[in-house]
């Protein structure tokens, strides 16, 4: 069980395909599920799919990641779209880094179809995207970097504008946001937590975890406590040390809990509480790939994926929803203290009367 009285839960949805989530935003167009690159919330049940809008991609270029983003000083609400050009693989040392790609905005018209707004060609692969204090912020291989929405005068177009940028990675696989701070997932290097310093326009490191693990995912619990997911199927917490004995350990992300699951987990995120407002349809917002064009579908369902509103004393309360490579949906809940030591006591009379396979200690 993970220690800071996490519990895990989950079920398999044989019908769900490879899942990848993205970020809420309640409007018309929809992709399908060719090749699932990634969508909001969890679609367990598709009712009705219908064609709304195809935007074409470049010839070699994939879309990586999706957002929706309200920017600063404009109340217009869009789909934010990264994606990564296929690197040719003759002469190619590092032939899975991809070297260009872009960041497209999308407004999304009352009649559901697109209309492309700003492109904006980067050095890498816009691998995750999320918006951010009225800005997006985007993990393009081993950058951090922090674009705003500004035109030059009141008569020209708005487009992106990079602000800021922060490196120090390998490649980045994922991207959360908890207030002013980021927590960046990467490949190799676990996880990073960095702040935004809005006096000074830059991104700084505050800590991060010295293990060199092969994450999948990540995300923050809360300002101090943070889940990962790495390739071998299990996942780990690390805490912030707010307390550090001298300078080196407070730049240090601590240990703080584990759980194999068993399967890789393709992104976590924070589910909906039941008692929020709910329509008679939750419409979900998915990218598919088919044959290089981008479609947008309706995706209706009678109901959405959600964690039950329990109260602060309840035994459990839901914190996290996550999807996994298989089809499985699970929910990360925080456990009361009672609950927690009465479940750790399980654990610990379980393995005096349950051998381990093999004789192996269940320690060990």
């Amino acid at each position: 069980m993970l220690k800071k009285k996490l519990g895990i839960c989950g079920c398999t949805m044989t019908k769900l395909l490879t899942v990848s989530l993205g970020s809420t935003m309640k409007l018309k167009g929809i992709p399908s599920t060719a090749t699932l690159l990634t969508l909001n919330l969890l679609v367990f049940l598709v009712l009705l799919s219908l064609v709304l809008t195809t935007y074409k991609l470049q010839p070699g270029e994939d879309p990586q990641s999706i957002t929706a983003v309200t920017f600063t000083g404009d109340s217009t609400r869009y789909l934010a779209v990264g994606t990564a050009e296929e690197v040719e693989q003759e002469d190619k040392v590092d032939d899975a880094v991809p070297t260009k790609g872009r960041i497209l905005v999308f407004e999304v018209l009352e009649n559901g179809q697109l209309q492309l707004v700003a492109s904006t060609v980067v050095k890498g692969g816009v691998i995750c995207i999320k918006e951010f204090q009225g800005m997006l912020l985007c993990g393009i291989n081993e950058h951090v970097c922090m674009y705003s929405w500004k035109s030059e005068n009141a008569s020209s177009e708005s487009k992106l504008t990079l602000e800021c940028s922060h490196r120090g990675f390998t490649f980045l696989v994922s991207l959360a946001v908890q207030g002013e701070f980021i927590l960046a997932g990467d490949l190799m290097k676990s996880m990073t937590l960095l702040r935004y310093k809005t006096a000074e326009n830059k991104i700084e490191e505050i800590a991060r975890d010295t293990s060199m693990d092969m994450l999948c995912t990540a995300e923050a619990i809360d300002d101090e406590t943070f889940i990962g997911a790495n390739n071998n199927g299990s996942l780990y917490t690390l805490i912030k040390n707010t307390d550090p004995t001298n300078e080196d350990a407070g730049k240090q992300l601590q240990w703080s809990g584990g759980w194999n699951l068993g399967e890789p987990v393709n992104r976590f995120k924070h589910g909906k509480r039941a008692n929020a407002e709910l329509k008679a349809l939750c419409i979900c917002i998915h990218i598919a790939r088919t044959d290089r064009f981008l479609n947008f579908l309706f995706l209706l369902s009678k109901g959405t994926l959600v964690m039950a509103n329990q109260d602060g004393d309840a035994p459990a309360v839901p914190k996290l929803l996550f999807a996994t490579v298989s089809g499985t949906i699970g929910v990360i809940a925080t456990l009361t203290a009672e609950r927690y030591e009465l479940l750790h006591q399980l654990e610990v009379n379980m393995t005096k009367v349950i051998k381990g396979v093999g004789g192996l200690d269940h320690a060990s």
